[in-house]
């Protein structure tokens, strides 16, 4: 009897965690995103628009998203600021993480 309990306690134990395993390994990809304002040119090189683009890329709030300053319009030239901010919060519905 003590037998049949421990083998019914091992086989909830093993399902409930492979369900949390699955889980962590397919956790879904964030739904909001900070993205470039600015145009980012996509090349056989790798230009300063790609290279600053990262800076929007990894911030995960808003707030921190909305505060990045990395670009001047007004002269075209990354790594100045300029006041404005060169990011944006957008919603990303099916995207996936890089």
């Amino acid at each position: 009897m003590i037998a049949d309990v421990n083998k019914i306690f091992f086989f909830v134990l093993l399902f409930f965690g492979g369900i949390i395993l699955v889980l962590y390994i397919a956790k879904p990809a964030p739904l909001w995103s900070c993205g470039a304002k600015f145009t980012v040119v996509k090349n056989s090189g790798l230009n300063d628009s790609e290279v600053f683009e990262k800076a929007c890329f990894y911030e995960k709030t808003r707030t921190e998203c909305e505060s990045v300053d990395i670009y001047k319009k007004a002269t075209d030239t990354f790594g100045t600021e300029d006041g404005i901010s060169d990011c944006v919060w957008k919603f990303s519905p099916g995207k996936q993480s890089e």
